[in-house]
């Protein structure tokens, strides 16, 4: 064993309350929060087939009204109050819905979550509105490239299945009118969503006592019943080549059926970290030093029973059917020397080792999202790792491939697909590859023995306290550049560490390398004795990035972002706020003479956190460069209100972000307040009342070294102009909601922002994160301090941060796949 598998196991209690409802706690020593996880035994594939999408439907309604909470007091909005998270997800043959809050918000949060699962409003009124949202919704996914694939995939089907079958739902599949409709909604709930069909994960630091005491007492309001048995039919594929015609960059998706072995879980994990390996020697690394990927990603499509369904995402694939071939080619040649390394012990023991590191260092939330999707605490059996590599042949394998040409429009229910399906892929004739399996994770052994005292560098500071776990530590180190600095040199480092990355994560340290114009920050943030074996590492990366890092940076095509556009716009958020990136005039063999005279004199300051490390204060020692502590400053990119128009999809979508006007703390308090009194009443606006599109947000971002309030929103029918001119309206709208609110009221909201202040970080990612603010901004001040000025706020105070919002006082920045809507905005 390791150094690593030393800290506090994480402990887990299985019982069944006397209604029927299976209970999983896991006391998780290293949370700050704490996270509830109910998986619903039934799916879209539990539906009737004359309402497609009924149980997505259902999920939706869940979160509306109950018989003990309208929905501005239901789950959602509860949790949002106190700074935690929620979702859910309806898959195949089950639903989840899942929460992670702070410790004394986790009664009132199971309180919701039982009340909603049980007692669900499902209002005629709400329906017809919350079908609105799903359209919307429908319209965006016809857009994603992953559900074209995915949906193009029946037509290699060899007999009906129902995952050939349309089950997102829409405005026509969804007759909420309907008599029948109403009571196959209600029939479906009372059949499924009782204590019988659900299983409700509850993790904490708490003792397990405490956690079963709330599990009973919120766990009984389920009503009992017995389990449902349903029989999927086989899920049987025919071997077709198919392309489909999706937006962006050519994706190619391999995909396999199973049958699960026994202890299949941790097996199927095991399997996919061995195909993402990024040493050389794995196919990874082979298909980017040909030129003919980017990377690999595998990932599971279904599961129902024993029946599974497996992609393997070839992402940057090159837009011929040659290299296709190629690809295709060497997946089956890794697969037939990886079936024949024996019993695979060594890898079977990295799996060990850094499934135990995410035990030891995981969230509330990612505990229980391990126990019930990633194998939990299985050990990788070679006869199930054997058994899944048997299934993965030529003659079992359909290829999907995405295509930007016109192709012909099936008549099916659904998302409009056009495609077209032909013979598999033809395997090519290549020379034998020396493939390798993958290195141990070096990490991932006992540390060294400590450095002898090093003096602490002129341009690194350490901070120590108790709120620091113990064994844990994050560095943070920034450079700053007296020019702004090309793209090209961001694209090429990023790419250099990306094995790096893969690797420190395993061993339970998360690295990044945030890039703009004027800086780049380097931050390791995880167990102490891993973040300093890992710095020298990616130091020694960027130093010299390899030739394939360099034809990576100059091809922009494997990084062309998919998916949802929102989610684009926010990926381009950081980057923006700190100015265009200036594009590189050198030519591609002078870039890394360039990049060695820019690191060899850039300007860094470092900011440590934990004991202090003489292995981090001997390597910046020898950092190139200047490191000074002091007056080094941001260049601060503004403009009044400055517009950024992107490339995009059909749907249109703006992300606005308001600036906050200063940095003391009666001023964060405020925007701070303000962003949690708009959140729930923009949603409303335009989710509900507008029915513009179900993506919608609006709240209190720290991006980088800026904050303020971001509004976004995605809408299949509205224009740019017209979201930002219903944004408008909503913040002239507020000015009237904020100046009537009593006192009673303004104490209601000022009570769970000042207690979600005084709360400790949910990760030490995120207690990292706000020391390092701290520290990179003068003038900030700790959330102690916020929180006591949350307490004095007043309306007046609130109504001066709208019209600070309103009148763009700090500044506007917007992303948009349109141009501006007015002459108020500058470009770029």
């Amino acid at each position: 064993m390791t150094d690593i598998a030393e800290h506090a196991p994480v402990i887990q209690r299985r019982m069944t309350l006397d209604n029927g409802l299976a209970v999983t706690l896991l006391q998780v020593p290293q949370a700050q929060h704490c996270a509830a996880w109910v998986r619903v035994a039934a799916g879209s594939h539990d539906e009737p087939r004359e309402y497609p999408g009924l149980a997505h439907f259902l999920e939706h309604l869940l979160f509306l009204d109950s018989a003990g909470f309208p929905a501005d007091q239901g789950l959602m909005a509860f949790v949002q109050g106190v700074g935690g998270q929620v979702n859910a997800s309806t898959q195949a043959r089950h639903t989840d819905f899942f929460c992670e809050v702070p410790p004394l918000a986790l009664d009132g949060a199971l309180a919701r979550l039982f009340d909603m699962l049980a007692r669900p409003a499902l209002d005629p009124g709400a329906q017809r509105r919350e079908r609105e949202v799903l359209q919307a919704e429908f319209l965006a996914r016809g857009e994603d490239r992953e559900t074209l694939m995915d949906g193009a995939l029946g037509l290699a089907l060899a007999a009906h299945h129902p995952f050939g079958d349309f089950h997102a739902g829409n405005r026509e599949t969804l007759p909420v009118e309907e008599e029948t409709f109403q009571q196959a909604l209600h029939g479906f709930h009372r059949r499924f969503y009782h204590a019988g069909q659900a299983h409700v994960l509850i993790a904490g630091a708490q003792p397990l006592d405490a956690l079963a005491a709330l599990a009973k007492r919120h766990g009984r309001h389920l009503a009992p019943g017995a389990r449902v048995s349903t029989q999927p039919p086989a899920l049987r594929l025919e071997p077709a080549h198919v392309e489909v015609q999706a937006p962006g960059p050519t994706q190619l998706a391999l995909y396999f059926p199973l049958v699960l072995p026994t202890a299949a879980g941790a097996a199927l994990e095991c399997l996919f970290r061995v195909l993402r390996s990024a040493p050389s020697g794995g196919l990874q690394a082979t298909l980017r030093e040909r030129g003919y990927a980017e990377r690999v990603s595998p990932r599971r499509v279904y599961r129902a029973d024993d029946q599974a369904l497996i992609a393997i995402d070839i992402e940057g694939a090159s837009a011929d059917e040659a290299t296709w071939s190629e690809i295709v080619t060497l997946l089956f040649s890794w697969l037939e020397f990886f079936a024949t390394r024996s019993d695979w012990a060594d890898v079977r023991e990295q799996e060990f080792l850094i499934r135990s590191v995410r035990w030891q260092t995981c969230s509330a939330l990612d505990a229980v999202r391990m126990a019930v999707e990633k194998g939990g605490n299985e050990p990788v059996e070679a006869p199930a790792l054997a058994a899944l590599l048997t299934q993965l042949t030529p003659g079992a394998m359909v290829s999907v491939v995405t295509s930007t040409r016109e192709l012909p429009l099936l008549e099916r229910p659904g998302f409009a697909l056009r495609a077209r399906c032909s013979k598999g892929l033809s395997r090519a004739r290549g020379a034998p590859v020396a493939w390798c399996l993958p290195e141990r994770n070096p990490f991932l052994k006992s540390a060294a023995a400590p450095r002898a005292v090093c003096p602490v560098p002129a341009g690194l500071r350490w901070q120590n306290d108790a709120d620091i776990p113990p064994g844990h530590a994050a560095l943070f180190l920034r450079w700053r550049w007296s020019t702004p600095v090309a793209d090209v040199f961001a694209g090429a480092a990023q790419a250099a560490l990306a094995p790096l990355v893969q690797a420190a994560g395993e061993a339970g340290v998360e690295l990044r390398l945030q890039c703009s114009a004027r800086d780049w920050v380097l931050s390791l943030g995880g167990l102490a004795s891993v973040v300093d074996r890992v710095l020298p590492e990616a130091l020694k990366i960027l130093r010299q990035p390899t030739a394939e890092d360099w034809r990576d940076a100059l091809d922009p095509a494997p990084r062309a972002a998919g998916g949802m556009l929102l989610r684009q716009l926010l990926d381009e958020l950081p980057g923006a706020l700190q100015g265009s990136v200036s594009v590189a005039e050198l030519p591609a063999d002078a870039l890394p003479g360039a990049w060695r005279a820019l690191y060899h004199q850039a300007r860094w300051d470092a900011f440590g956190l934990g004991q202090p490390s003489p292995t981090i204060n001997a390597v910046l020692g020898e950092l190139p460069g200047q490191g000074l502590f002091e007056g080094v400053s941001a260049v601060n990119v503004r403009s009044t209100c400055r517009w950024i128009e992107v490339a995009g999809q059909k749907e249109q979508a703006l992300l606005l972000f308001a600036r906050q006007a200063g940095l003391d703390a009666p001023a964060e308090a405020a925007w701070r307040l303000l962003g949690n009194v708009l959140q729930g009443a923009f949603y409303t606006y335009m989710r509900t009342d507008l029915q513009l599109g179900y993506g919608v947000y609006c709240g209190y971002r720290q991006v980088g070294e800026e904050a303020g309030l971001l509004f976004a929103v995605q809408s299949p029918k509205a224009s740019v102009a017209e979201i930002f001119g219903h944004l408008l309206a909503f913040l002239e709208g507020q000015q009237e909601r904020l100046g009537q609110l009593t006192d009673e009221a303004l104490e209601t909201l000022r009570e769970p922002m000042a207690a979600q202040l005084w709360q400790p970080p949910a990760t030490f990612r995120a207690l990292a994160e706000a020391r390092w603010a701290l520290y990179a901004q003068p003038g900030k001040q700790p959330a102690e301090r916020i929180a006591r000025c949350v307490q004095e706020l007043n309306r007046a105070a609130l109504l001066d941060a709208l019209a600070c919002v309103r009148q763009a006082q700090a500044g506007w920045l917007a992303l948009a796949n349109a141009a501006p809507p007015d002459p108020r905005w500058s470009l770029g």
